[in-house]
Order: C-alpha cells, then sequence, then structure tokens
C-alpha cells in the first residue's frame, strides 16, 4: 500500500487519510500526478461520526469503492427520529429521490476501506508520520517537514499542499487562523454499548439481534433543554453520543477516566428516550471520548498553494450527519481546483476562489442548519452564502434540509431566508406516537 521510504518530491503533499483526503489523493492519483499522502495514524483508526447520509455515495462510485462499501455489509440506516420538545417526528431519504440507502458504519473500517483504494490507485501512502511544520506556503515550492513512523525527521519538497488533517489543522494551527465558533461551543462525549434496544423509522421497538432484518433509525434526543444526543446502531455495538455547551462541561468532566465514565452512563440513562433503549451495565468500559469546543471557521481555505479541507478547514455539528459528505465533496473540489491549477499555473488564483467560493458555501449552509432557533451568531456574508448554496440546490433537497430543520427545532432563520427567495414549498411532518412505545 505504501512505498518504503518517503520520496523528496511530489505534485501534491495530502495531509490526512480520513475520508477528505482519500477523495482527494484517490482523485488525483488517477489524474497521473505524483502523489504522496501522509497520516498520523495507523489505519484502522478510532474516530466518530458513524451516521452516514446516502449522498456519500456519489463519491465513491466516482472513486471506484462502491463495490467495496457494499461488500463489507454495513448496517443499512432505516431513516431519522427526532425527538425534540415533546414529539418524536421521523425522516426518510428516499421520500426525497435516494434510492441507495443511508448506512451506520464502523468509521475505523470506512475510512480504511477509502484509504487502501487510494493507495491502490497509486497515491503514495505513508501512516504513522507526524507533520511537524510547513515552509514557504505561498512560494512555488512547499517544504513540508515531518518525523517519520521511527521518528526520524525528513522534509518533502511539493508543489502543492492540501491540509486534509482532520481537527489537528496542522495549517490553521501553524498559522494561527483557527476561529473557534461561538455561536456552537459545544463539546461532545461519546462512548459504546455492547448492545441495545432501537427504534425503526415507523417506531418500533426492537431487540439488537433483529437489526439486519429491520433496519435502525438514527435517534437524537434533545438533552434538558441544553443539549441533544445521539443512539446510532452499529454491527457489533451501539454508539451514543452526548452534546453539550461549554457552561455545562463540569458536569462530565470528572476526576478521572472511571469517575468521567460514571457519570457519562448516568447522564444517558436520564435522556428520556435513549435512556430506557439502554442497560448502563452494556456500557464497554475504556470506550469513552471527548471533544472539547469543537466547532470552528475558516479564516481561509486557501494560503498560496495550500489547500484546507474537510474537517482541517471547518467544522459545524453533527447534527445533520453531514461530515463525512461535507469531507468527501471539498475533497473532490480541492483535487479538481489542483489538478487544473498543475495544468494550467497561469489559472491557479481563479481556481483558489472557485474552490473557497464553493466550499466556503457550503460550509455557511450546515452552520446555518445546526445553529440552534434564536442564536444570531449568523453574519451577513455567511447569510448570502447560505442563500447562494440554497437557491443552487434542487427542490428535493431543499424539502430534505427543511424537513431536518423542522424536526430539529432550527428552521427559524431557514424559513425566512425561503420566504424571502420565494421557496412556497413546506415538507410534511410526520410525527410518531411516542408515549406509546412499548418501553
Amino acid at each position: 500500500m505504501s512505498s518504503p521510504t518517503i520520496p523528496q518530491e511530489c505534485d501534491v503533499t495530502v495531509i490526512g487519510g480520513g475520508p477528505t483526503g482519500s477523495t482527494a489523493a484517490n482523485k488525483l492519483a488517477s489524474r497521473g500526478y505524483q502523489v504522496v499522502l501522509i497520516d498520523k495514524a495507523a489505519h484502522p483508526r478510532n474516530t466518530v461520526g458513524e451516521s452516514l447520509i446516502p449522498h456519500f455515495w456519489r463519491y465513491t462510485d466516482e472513486l471506484g469503492v462502491t463495490e467495496d462499501i457494499v461488500s463489507e455489509g454495513f448496517l443499512s440506516k432505516g431513516g431519522g427520529l427526532s425527538y425534540w420538545g415533546s414529539e418524536l417526528r421521523r425522516l426518510r431519504f428516499r421520500d426525497f429521490g435516494h434510492e441507495r440507502p443511508p448506512l451506520h458504519v464502523e468509521r475505523d473500517i470506512f475510512d480504511d476501506i477509502l484509504l487502501r483504494k487510494a493507495g491502490a490507485g497509486g497515491a503514495q501512502v505513508f501512516q504513522g508520520v507526524q507533520v511537524t511544520t510547513i515552509d514557504d506556503l505561498e512560494g512555488p515550492i512547499t517544504t513540508v517537514n515531518y518525523r517519520d513512523a521511527d521518528g526520524q525527521p525528513g522534509c518533502l519538497k511539493t508543489r502543492y499542499v492540501l491540509d486534509c488533517s482532520g481537527q489537528a489543522a496542522v495549517v490553521a494551527n501553524q498559522l494561527k487562523m483557527r476561529v473557534f465558533d461561538e455561536g456552537l461551543r459545544f463539546s461532545a462525549f461519546w462512548g459504546y454499548y455492547r448492545k441495545s434496544k432501537y427504534l425503526t423509522f415507523d417506531g418500533d421497538v426492537r431487540n439488537d439481534e433483529e437489526k439486519f432484518e429491520h433496519p435502525p433509525a438514527t435517534l437524537m434526543s434533545t438533552v434538558g433543554g441544553w443539549g441533544w444526543s445521539w443512539h446510532i446502531m452499529l454491527r457489533k455495538c451501539v454508539s451514543v453520543g452526548v452534546i453539550i455547551p461549554r457552561e455545562r462541561l463540569s458536569e462530565l468532566r470528572g476526576n478521572s477516566p472511571e469517575d468521567r465514565e460514571e457519570l457519562f452512563r448516568r447522564h444517558v440513562s436520564n435522556i428520556e428516550l435513549t435512556g430506557r433503549l439502554l442497560d448502563e451495565d452494556d456500557f464497554i468500559p475504556g470506550s469513552l471520548r471527548n471533544l472539547r469546543n469543537y466547532a470552528y471557521k475558516p479564516a481561509a481555505l486557501t494560503v498560496g498553494n495550500c489547500y484546507l479541507a474537510g474537517d482541517a478547514a471547518a467544522f459545524v455539528d453533527p447534527i445533520n450527519s453531514i461530515g463525512v459528505v461535507l469531507a468527501m465533496f471539498s475533497g473532490s473540489i480541492a483535487a479538481h481546483a489542483i489538478s487544473r491549477s498543475l495544468e494550467k499555473p497561469s489559472e491557479a488564483q481563479l481556481n483558489r476562489e472557485l474552490y473557497s467560493h464553493q466550499f466556503g458555501n457550503r460550509v455557511a449552509l450546515f452552520r446555518l442548519l445546526a445553529l440552534p432557533n434564536g442564536h444570531d451568531h449568523l453574519s451577513q456574508e455567511e447569510l448570502d452564502r447560505a442563500k447562494e448554496a440554497i437557491s443552487a440546490s434542487s427542490d428535493a433537497e431543499l424539502q430534505l434540509m427543511a424537513l431536518q430543520a423542522t424536526n430539529n427545532l432550527r428552521d427559524d432563520v431557514l424559513n425566512d431566508i425561503f420566504d424571502g427567495l420565494g421557496i412556497s414549498k413546506r415538507p410534511k411532518i410526520e410525527s410518531v406516537d411516542w408515549p406509546a412505545l412499548p418501553l
């Protein structure tokens, strides 16, 4: 999958082997460029984000990896359920023209499939390599300094850098241009349970062993009026997470790993619907993870011949399960922009601007869809960008995003935009009689 020695120079260096980096490396290598992908982790590695909406299939088709994903046999997702306020509302993607299913995936396995495909397609992949600094970001040749898997220093001369390093945000942190999002100052705590009851799209309560025959829905529940949680069935376990604002962080902080796990289990057991599906004794010890102040906005999406993509550029909120799709989208359009710039260097600036415009509009839209109602953390530029992205969306996608926002009680700004743009259609809201659930 990788060459034994990192070369001294290449056309494009991709930092990070998640969905963003694998997508970009695959596409660039398929066009004949010398691509080096370096990742500080060794895959498969632990990461969160197991709920995939069906838009990702477009990118797996383009990458030639769809058959591998299908063969893996990930769990189909029956739809989405949102218990917000006093109603359990539902959403099903096939009602909006998506013929292929959304999935619940083990991200370590899913990401490894994408990375192996990039390597098989010609990208040189090196794992366990830590980028230390990047020099001459605005010059025609950039130097990526690193420590290899043996801890030895090295450097790589490259014409373009694509930072797909996720929350590590290598370039943004080096240049001190990472801007934390005051409108989404939340932290995430998540862990895994061995098994669980679950809900289907129709609101039926099923036992763990039925999940392959009766697809589970992703369940999101409000928590105490100040946060929300997720419940995602996987093939061998269950992913459960809690999103809390910074002023409530102390409630889950704890003084030791054991304390934090106890606090987490207690919180989860008190979530009105999710807690009734789980047994505390099924929590997997040592599985708790957390990420503080996870949301940030981009000060810039390109710096010279360096592109920032995926979570290395921006992260909003996982409420709409958009993370992997946005990652693959940004990796795809970044690869296109870099390829065009390598072919015609005179158009490099234009390609940077087009990339920043396209990706920036999507980030603004999904940030708008994630902000809780009543928040005023939207600049006029972000509103204009979101409106442009909305105007370019199909009728089906408009209806889908409207239903997502309505189900999650995050629809006030979106409704104002729809009214201003003359979009009159509103989605049909479907509720499940949740008090009657046999729990």
